[in-house]
């Protein structure tokens, strides 16, 4: 999935979008107000990269557990 956080210029619509191969699926979400959006939009992305993150650790788990080992010694 993938996710466009400004659909139309509508400050409340954000799209996500569906990134198999062979779908072409879209899912346009339209929040109440532009501070739900914000905290919906927030929660997405996060998800997406925990998600994009356990992608990369699955497909290369020396490589992923050496970055995430580097990063832990920067903080």
């Amino acid at each position: 999935m993938s996710m466009t956080d400004n659909v139309d210029n509508e400050t409340t619509r954000f799209m996500l979008r569906d990134q198999t191969p062979g779908t072409d699926m879209k899912f346009v979400i339209q929040a109440p107000s532009e501070d739900v959006k914000n905290t919906w939009v927030s929660a997405i992305q996060r998800i997406l990269e925990m998600q994009g993150d356990f992608l990369r650790a699955l497909q290369s788990p020396i490589a992923f557990y050496n970055k995430e080992k580097e990063l832990t010694k920067e903080l």
